[in-house]
């Protein structure tokens, strides 16, 4: 690479090994791992009117001081945190030294040996500093003192940050050190580097005299030289030096190849090396193409994200570098490229991570429905933008959220920003911008036809509970990428934010119904949502279609990416045999494996996979296809069941040939088949229970059509042969008619056919069995979780196993969760209490509904709590949707609207093996 200077001149010999960079020492640690202990005062609440420690950094709540709060609490606890701490220095003669804090919790005072360092910081997010070389002793002991008011003496900071749907927490939660430099000294660089190589640097020269020269130099992260270095010559008057050149084919940086480089900028005056710092970015171009859509290096992307607040359930909004990783690593598993931060700037670990894994951010000033005025929100974009200017994973800055953005500050981002990235207001149309916040599907289907906009919604898909997120994404997802203008969206939220409450014994709060919104849980515990994204958003998307006899081993495929093709990519197959009902082992063993012929798609080309599958797939009993990432990470495995489910039922054939007797008790019928009575109820046509000699199994209340009243016009049994029938015929709402076939050594066989007419919530049959009872559930279906009428995609076919639980989405965690619909079920083993009994289908797309999901403590209404039969086992050919906070289902397009029926008859068999 060659470095061409537009202005000034080449330097080429090599720089002093007598470089002075930054030092920094902390006086507080390093993240919630690794803290310092600190004198601290509470002045209200609990454990407050001592001196005592506290581990800085902290919120101060999670370490038992003073009371919590969340932003809609109207009557907020006020009180403050002063703080103590003595440090000393080393060789500060003759340097500048700053105090710097990267966030308290909201007004801060700082002192040093009993002066004031400067004006009361306002403002709980965002990194402030303080001159103090003229108040810190160079030999000895020095003083903090640091008083920090939960509550801000300015309201428009009260309105705009600790009134929000999150919780608001006081302390000093972000690290606390010093920053020594020479009296001559860089303070800062701001970065604009484009994607046709040329650059832009702004360094900002403190305290220089005549003679003074900065010299730069572009390096690749490991130190190596991209071209040559070049100088300026520094005006003593001049606060601000700009460097203007351009680098032959740089590697640029997007959300797929995050190619970073570093600028090393070195301060020198006749006597040599004064000051020398680094500063990473990329090589990138951003553009808001109006009417058009989102361009990174003139590529049309497509931003798949969600809403991240800085959150940690035992310590608040104090993190770690491993969680900053956790979280980065996490999204990019759902396939996301994106992150809004919500709704503050998060730490600057987090969007390190960012440019180093590749993520495109939207970075927030704070302003939940309520603004900053503008003295203190000027000072507060500042210190926003001059922190994070450099990243190149941030493409745009909001302004606040909701209508909490002051006009006045839009214009104040570029007077700081070399990028001049583009200003949104989340949930409205600005600058080119429709961000529309929870919008239906009617709504995006009339965006395609109409938004002139780029469009992208800040919030959608609003995941409280089990709802949103995943559920009913696949079909807006699909009207989105019809969209003319569309640049995705930001999936609300990314965690429960659940906090731990030191007041109530570890209680886990999420405030009622306004926090537990996440993909995933307060500890990053995967949802069945967490899956379902990662399907719909894989760069490498399928969408798969279930294999018949016809099946040529091709499968269409299409490449997602912006910028890599498709033969970057890795794929490989399997074709699998399960284990059966009765075998210990879940894991499928693999017959045959292999990888497909892969085409040389572009992004956005479609074309087909040639699997190059021997000619006896069919013998298997499923196939799974993987495709793996550049850097050879799983982007998702699909899989398709090959057998029909009634190939299962061979595997559950008793040995006994004992005749099948029958015996009318009056009030039930009772047929005996390989020892095991089975009693019908004759005035209902249902199974009461089943008897063995060993124990009573209480299965009981069915078959009866779900969700419909029909009454019993028939029932009676007769033996055919040397098998006995119990018939029963319904009519009603709906009409059902069962067949019960007992015959000796073979599981008992119920054939069934029903029809109805209309839109229901769920469609099929259904009985009853004591959830007390039940202790867990194996079955060959979809797994391991629980599935919605829109929201089938995510799951796996396989053999799966859960232990009963009784977990509540977003409250308990205990995922996956035992109760609800589970999908393409061929099989399932009823463990309990009694004697476990399996049931086999003969429908591909049965499902099997298992007890009844225990309602939310704090259920805001009921989009979020679908319909589920009376009885609590379940074999369905129709199941309930689920909507979102603000939606019901019917409002979330196709696939969340009811089953409907026109009358039609459907029919279905299962065989029900008591024998285990």
């Amino acid at each position: 690479m060659k470095f061409s200077l537009l202005c000034l001149f080449l330097v080429a010999n090599s720089l002093p090994l007598l470089a002075q960079s930054t030092t920094i020492q902390y006086l507080s640690g390093t993240d919630k791992d690794h803290t310092v202990a600190w004198d601290f005062y509470c002045s209200g609440g609990r454990k407050s009117g001592n001196w005592t420690k506290i581990p800085v950094p902290s919120n101060w709540e999670q370490q038992g001081f003073g009371a919590y709060n969340y932003g809609h609490d109207r009557n907020k606890a006020t009180e403050q945190g002063q703080y103590r701490y003595e440090f000393s220095t080393r060789k500060v003669q003759d340097k500048k030294v700053f105090i710097v804090f990267e966030g308290a919790m909201t007004d801060t005072e700082v002192k040093i040996n009993g002066r004031v360092a400067g004006p009361i910081h306002q403002g709980g997010f965002y990194r402030f500093k303080y001159d103090i070389t003229d108040l810190v002793k160079s030999d000895g002991k020095n003083l903090l003192e640091v008083t920090v008011s939960k509550n801000s003496a300015d309201g428009s900071v009260n309105r705009a940050e600790r009134g929000g749907d999150f919780w608001v927490f006081g302390g000093i939660y972000r690290p606390v050190y010093l920053e020594i430099v020479p009296r001559s000294f860089i303070d800062r660089v701001a970065v604009d580097a484009r994607a046709d190589g040329s650059i832009v640097v702004d360094a900002y020269p403190q305290n220089v005299g005549e003679g003074t020269t900065i010299e730069a130099q572009v390096e690749t992260l490991k130190g190596k030289a991209v071209g040559r270095p070049f100088m300026v010559k520094v005006d003593a008057a001049q606060d601000r030096i700009s460097f203007k050149g351009n680098i032959e084919k740089p590697l640029l940086w997007n959300a797929e190849f995050p190619n970073l480089y570093q600028v090393s900028l070195t301060l020198k005056n006749k006597n040599g090396v004064v000051h020398r710092v680094k500063q990473r970015f990329g090589f990138r171009t951003v553009e808001l193409r109006k009417n058009d859509g989102l361009y990174v290096n003139g590529v049309k992307v497509v931003l798949k994200g969600s809403n991240r607040h800085s959150f940690w359930p035992e310590s608040g909004r104090t993190l770690s570098h491993e969680i900053q990783l956790q979280d980065v690593r996490l999204m990019k598993e759902m396939n996301m490229n994106a992150v809004r931060m919500s709704h503050y700037p998060p730490d600057q670990d987090f969007l390190d991570v960012c440019d180093s894994l590749g993520l495109y951010v939207i970075d927030e000033l704070t302003g939940w429905q309520a603004k900053y005025d503008t003295p203190v929100g000027r000072k507060l974009v500042k210190e926003l933008v001059v922190r994070d200017v450099n990243h190149p994973s941030i493409l745009f800055w909001a302004n606040g959220n909701e209508g909490g953005w002051n006009t006045d500050l839009d214009n104040d981002y570029d007077l700081y920003d070399l990028q001049k990235r583009t200003v949104i207001h989340p949930w409205a149309n600005f600058n080119g911008a429709n961000t529309k916040h929870y919008p239906d599907y009617n709504y995006i289907v009339k965006s395609v036809e109409t938004e002139k906009d780029v469009f992208f919604p800040t919030e959608f898909m609003h995941g409280l509970y089990d709802g949103g997120a995943g559920a009913g994404l696949d079909d807006f997802w699909g009207m989105m990428q019809k969209h003319p203008h569309g640049a995705g969206g930001f999936i609300w939220g990314f965690l429960d934010e659940s906090v731990v409450r030191t007041d109530k014994n570890g209680e886990y709060d999420s405030d009622g119904n306004h926090a537990p919104d996440g993909i995933v849980g307060p500890h990053r515990e995967k949802e069945a949502s967490f899956y379902t994204v990662k399907e719909i958003w894989s760069p490498v998307y399928i969408n798969p279609q279930p294999i018949n006899d016809g099946f040529d081993g091709k499968i269409a495929v299409e490449n997602r990416y912006s910028f890599t093709s498709l033969n970057q990519c890795r794929f490989s197959w399997s074709l699998v045999k399960f284990p059966s009902a009765t075998d210990k082992s879940l894991k499928p063993k693999v017959i045959q494996s292999g990888t497909p012929l892969v085409p040389n798609l572009a992004p956005g080309q479609k074309g087909m996979l040639d699997l190059r599958l021997p000619q006896s797939w069919k013998q298997s009993d499923a196939l799974y296809l993987t495709a793996y990432g550049p850097e050879k990470e799983e982007l998702f495995s699909w899989s398709w069941a090959i057998k029909n489910p009634a190939a299962s039922v061979k595997h559950a054939a008793a040995s006994s040939r004992a005749k099948v007797q029958s015996q009318d008790m009056g009030a039930s019928l009772v047929i005996t088949s390989d020892g095991i009575q089975y009693h019908f109820d004759k005035k209902s046509g249902f199974i009461e229970k089943v008897v063995k000699p060993q124990a009573t199994i209480s299965l009981s209340g069915g078959p009866v059509l779900a969700g419909v009243t029909a009454e019993l016009k028939q029932f009676g049994g007769t033996t055919v042969g040397d098998e006995y029938v119990v018939r029963a015929e319904y009519e009603g709402d709906g009409s059902l008619k069962t067949k019960w076939t007992f015959k000796a050594g073979e599981p008992v066989k119920l054939e069934y056919q029903t029809t109805q007419s209309g839109d229901a919530d769920f469609m099929g049959i259904s009985f009853n069995y004591p959830e007390a009872k039940i202790t867990g559930m194996k079955w060959l279906g979809l797994g391991p979780y629980r599935v919605w009428k829109n929201r089938l995609k995510g799951q796996k076919f396989g053999v799966w196993h859960k232990e009963y639980n009784n977990s509540i989405t977003g409250e308990t965690w205990g995922y996956p969760e035992f109760k609800g619909y589970h999908g393409e079920v061929n099989w399932v083993v009823v463990e309990n209490k009694e004697s476990p009994f399996t049931v086999y289908t003969d429908n591909k797309e049965m499902y099997f509904h298992m007890l009844h999901p225990e309602r939310e403590k704090s259920v805001l209404n009921n989009n979020v709590n679908p319909a589920f039969p009376s009885g609590n086992l379940g074999f369905l050919h129709g199941i309930s949707a689920i909507g979102t906070k603000f939606q019901g289902a019917s409002a979330m397009g196709p696939q969340s609207q009811k089953n409907h029926s026109d009358g039609e008859p459907f029919s279905g068999t299962l065989w029900f093996d008591f024998g285990r």
